[in-house]
């Protein structure tokens, strides 16, 4: 309802926001040049296919931006699905598009759960994808075990563990917190919130099933 109305509303000189199509393309098709990486479909080499639901997703996520500024209206998200809906895979890609194609320099991007293993799903689902497309090496990313990391520009992408003291000092561009259900306390997610706020058009994503 939200998104509709907003449409009606982003031809008026008054209202700051506007859909960009061309961002929703960009980042959709960045998705869709990615590997799967597990099951029948790394089997067959498939790129990710996204389903309606999923573009309409990132199009809110993505598409909305500062008609002034062209930034970015959405610094946070939530988003349930049910299992067996590729939330590692979706999670994983938006990662590396925050990574690699966002324009951010010096990009930090991190993967926090309610362990250190659990925070590593997600990164590991980018890693594989990146040592599965030569292109990423095209760019300059190394893929090491614990990050990936463009040295040219100070990005990285890195799983984090689960201990909300021992966080102090990030700086993210992106941080996508899994299984946001299981957090007994919010300790992690209230210092990556804080954290994002020296970017101007960071994001905190959160999934759960």
């Amino acid at each position: 309802h939200r998104y509709l109305r907003d449409l009606d509303r982003q031809p008026a000189d008054w209202y700051p926001w506007q859909l960009d199509e061309a961002l929703v393309e960009r980042v959709c098709h960045f998705l869709e040049l990615l590997p799967h990486i597990k099951g029948q479909w790394a089997r067959q080499r498939l790129r990710i296919a996204l389903e309606d639901w999923q573009i309409f997703a990132l199009a809110n996520l993505f598409g909305w931006i500062n008609k002034a500024t062209g930034l970015r209206r959405y610094r946070r998200a939530y988003e349930e699905v049910p299992r067996k809906n590729a939330k590692s895979t979706k999670s994983a890609a938006i990662g590396l598009y925050m990574l690699v194609a966002d324009g951010e320099p010096g990009a930090e991007i991190y993967s926090a759960a309610t362990t250190g293993d659990q925070a590593r799903i997600v990164f590991d689902v980018a890693r594989q994808m990146v040592l599965r497309d030569a292109e990423f090496a095209g760019i300059g990313v190394e893929a090491m075990r614990h990050g990936l990391y463009i040295p040219d520009d100070a990005r990285k992408f890195e799983p984090l563990n689960a201990e909300g003291s021992t966080l102090d000092g990030l700086n993210p561009h992106c941080c996508i917190i899994d299984e946001l259900h299981a957090h007994k306390r919010r300790d992690v997610y209230d210092v990556l919130d804080t954290a994002t706020g020296a970017r101007d058009q960071s994001l905190l994503f959160s999934i759960t099933t």
